[in-house]
């Protein structure tokens, strides 16, 4: 259904005229263009390997009335996920952290993969603070920073899914890693894990350097944290 820009409670479908590229950067930019294509307070994304559940924005906007009404705020909000593997059928793999509903700090977020896959929804104000013209992927980036902002909190109930795809051709190199494992492909593993380092690293510098540029006085664990994951990936 189409609806004219910024209607409440309506449908509407939209595309680009133009394909996106398949890079990082391209695709942060058609984000970008696709929040500015609405007027709403909250924007939450989901990939083409990635499909929510029926109640995912309904558990996050209760959760968000809540906190306001307890005088609280937050410039991100997200539930837990589900993982879903096609290798194995029926099994129930869920996200490890946090068990529990709460706000999540930017060091122990980044710490304990509490960012992961776009299970996401940020504020508006906030996506524009942060800047999307960054040619890395967006959930450690945004998640981090929105921890470091009005904070970042996580619903302890499963309202996402991510599938764990096994697919060359996926943007992302987890589904790349999966189809040549699936393959026996030792070269292609060998390389992919490589370029996956420099990729991770990138995505460290950018955050910390927008850290900088934004939150000059963070906290010192949470600078330690984000110092460590730079160390892990030029180490590894």
């Amino acid at each position: 259904a189409h609806a004219p820009k910024g209607a409440a409670h309506e449908v509407r479908y939209i595309e680009k005229n133009e394909p996106t590229k398949a890079s990082m950067l391209e695709v942060n930019r058609a984000i970008k263009w696709m929040c500015g294509e609405t007027q709403a307070e909250w924007i939450f994304q989901c990939s083409s390997d990635d499909y929510s559940l029926p109640d995912r924005v309904k558990v996050c906007m209760a959760k968000l009335d809540e906190l306001k009404r307890e005088g609280m705020d937050c410039s991100g909000i997200a539930t837990t996920m589900r993982l879903e593997d096609p290798e194995r059928p029926g099994l129930e793999i869920y996200s490890g952290y946090p068990r529990e509903d709460g706000y999540v700090s930017a060091g122990i977020g980044i710490s304990r993969l509490a960012f992961g896959s776009t299970i996401w929804a940020y504020k508006r104000e906030f996506l524009e603070k942060a800047g999307l013209d960054v040619s890395c992927t967006l959930d450690v980036y945004l998640g981090y920073l929105a921890a470091l902002d009005k904070g970042y909190y996580v619903v302890a109930n499963p309202q996402h899914v991510h599938y764990m795809a096994l697919d060359a051709d996926n943007i992302g190199f987890q589904g790349k890693m999966r189809a040549a494992e699936k393959a026996g492909d030792q070269a292609t593993i060998h390389r992919i894990n490589e370029l996956n380092r420099f990729q991770l690293f990138e995505l460290y510098m950018l955050t910390a350097a927008r850290t900088h540029a934004l939150f000059p006085l963070a906290h010192e664990l949470d600078r330690q944290a984000m110092t460590q994951m730079l160390v892990n990936q030029a180490v590894g």
